[in-house]
This record gives structure tokens, sequence and C-alpha cells, in this order.
């Protein structure tokens, strides 16, 4: 069973006044994402990891929300292979979630390339568990390609930057040409942050980003196998 909640209201900070409306979803039975994702088909969103009392903060504190590296994890060594399989997929999901807002609020240089290894993370995790991983689960994690496409574009940006432009010397490029071409490739880098905020502010992504946070709190990322077994 899903519980549906609909906030709307306006937030009012340092004089400025924004109206929201935010749709929260709490899973009440096994993790079985198909409710949200029917709610979600029908209905235009965006994906967001801040809520209202956040951004007011935010807002009003005048701080950037900042990159998070990955959260170490003890997985037991009695642990089962299925449980150790969601310890790491939850690990790896809320790695690439909670960089959300740094990346899409200000495209910001860590956050994108946290955001990128959260995602490659689940990726590999799921090759590794492929035994007791749903193809529901995988299926999902599918649609997060062209997210991942529009970081890495981004991400090659940032990389540029950081490594191959200062390697640049004045005898290979003249200061003028050398500052033409770092305005050509910012221009590029900001397109590439452009386009990776139009695919931030797509429905279908947060339909499939709540349905696999959904999986993950109960058993819906596991295979029917998996699951048949579990209750024998």
């Amino acid at each position: 069973m899903l519980e549906v909640t609909l906030d709307r209201g306006v937030l009012a900070v340092a004089g400025t006044e924004t109206a929201f409306a935010e749709l929260m979803t709490t899973d009440l039975g096994r993790g079985d994402s198909a409710a949200a994702a029917g709610l979600l088909s029908d209905v235009s969103v965006r994906m967001t990891a801040e809520d209202r009392w956040e951004r007011g903060f935010r807002i009003a504190a005048g701080v950037h929300v900042q990159a998070h590296k990955n959260r170490s994890i003890l997985v037991e060594a009695t642990a089962t292979v299925s449980d150790a399989a969601q310890m790491v997929l939850r690990n790896a999901y809320e790695h690439f979630l909670r960089n959300l807002p740094a990346a899409s609020l200000y495209g910001d240089v860590e956050a994108v390339h946290q955001m990128r290894v959260g995602l490659r993370r689940l990726r590999a995790f799921r090759s590794v568990f492929r035994r007791v991983v749903g193809a529901a689960f995988s299926a999902e994690l599918e649609e997060l390609q062209h997210l991942f496409a529009a970081l890495a574009e981004v991400r090659e940006c940032d990389v540029f930057f950081e490594s191959t432009f200062p390697l640049i010397r004045t005898q290979q490029l003249s200061p003028s040409d050398r500052a033409a071409f770092e305005v050509t490739a910012r221009l590029h880098r900001a397109s590439a942050v452009g386009a990776l905020r139009r695919v931030f502010d797509e429905s279908d992504l947060a339909r499939v980003v709540s349905s696999l946070a959904l999986r993950l709190q109960g058993d819906g990322w596991r295979s029917h196998e998996q699951i048949g077994r579990a209750h024998v």
C-alpha cells in the first residue's frame, strides 16, 4: 500500500516568497513500486532531495548545499547474500541521491562527480549481485542511462579544466588564442549543465528514482525467485 501526501503552500524567507507543491510518498507494504510508478506516470513532477524546510534554511542562511562522498558501511560476516546486496545497493543509491541538490541547483563540480560515481556503483553492484537482483529493478536502473550520460558530459568538461587545460603552454597557443579557447570550453560546459538540468526536470526521471527508492525499502528490488525462496 502506498501513502501519498500533497503539500501546497508559500515559502517566505528573507522577504522572498516562493510557491511550492510537494508530493511525498511512503511505502507501507513490501517495497513494490508499481503504485508509485502508476501515480507518477500521470503527474508532471520533478525530483528533489531537498524539502521546503531545508530550502528555506539554505536561502535564509545564504549557504550552498554541499557535495557528499560515499558513507562507509559494515556488512556482517553472518549476512546473507540478499542482505548484503540490499545494504550495498541502498548505500550506492543514497550516495547518488544525496548529491542531487548541489548537482541540480549549481552544477557543482564535486556533486556531479559524486552523483556519477554513485550511479556507476549501483550499476556495478547490480552485476555483482545479478543472481538476486530482479529484472524490474535492473530495467529501471537502465532508464537512468541518459542521466549518467548527461553527468558524464559535464564531468568530462570538469576533468578538462582540472587536468588538461593547465598543461597548455604559451608556446602551444598565444595568450589571445588560449583565452578564446577557454571561453569556448566554458560555454560548452554551460551547455552541458543546461542539458543536465533538463534531464533533472523530467517527470520520467522522478518516476524512476522514486520507484527505485521504494524497491530498496522492501524486497521489490529482488528477483521473484529469491522472494519465493525467502517465503518458503
